[in-house]
């Protein structure tokens, strides 16, 4: 990784069963506008949403997935927030429905992931207790749903 580029794990084209497949990528870390903050993810999880993606039966545009994880700001804009804050990210905006965190933006699954200044303004960023990004803290995925989409 350099300031410019990051690693990810990067959904590619589906194979003939219709199954995405996914690899580590070197991608381009993104560039932030005003407000926007950028955030280093420590523990990310799997979600319902995230298989069904996976298996071929959402075909939800993000090449990047992953919004149920605990971060740390790397770059804090505006925001108050001070770097290495530990925080979570509400993965929907209650006013926009452009951000979907690794839907329709990239998710939480690279070493760098890019918060936009509106859903840092709307408080989708949480600052959360320093232990957090910790597994054994940390319960992040959807127990009912990853099993039910990923048997």
């Amino acid at each position: 990784m350099s300031a410019a580029t990051h690693r990810a794990l990067v959904r590619r084209p589906a194979d003939s069963s219709g199954r995405t497949l996914v690899e580590v990528a070197e991608v381009r870390t993104p560039r932030l506008d005003p407000g926007d903050v950028l955030l280093a993810p420590a523990v990310v999880g799997i979600c319902g949403t995230d298989w069904q993606i996976l298996r071929g039966l959402r075909d939800d545009p993000s090449p990047v997935l992953g919004h149920e994880g605990v971060a740390h700001v790397v770059e804090p804009g505006d925001s108050g927030l001070a770097a290495g804050t530990p925080v979570t990210v509400n993965p929907t905006h209650p006013e926009d429905p452009s951000f979907l965190l690794g839907h329709n933006l990239p998710g939480l699954w690279a070493e760098r992931t890019r918060i936009p200044a509106a859903a840092v303004r709307a408080g989708l960023v949480v600052p959360v207790p320093a232990d957090a990004a910790r597994p054994r803290v940390a319960a992040l995925a959807e127990p009912l749903a990853a099993a039910r989409y990923g048997a």
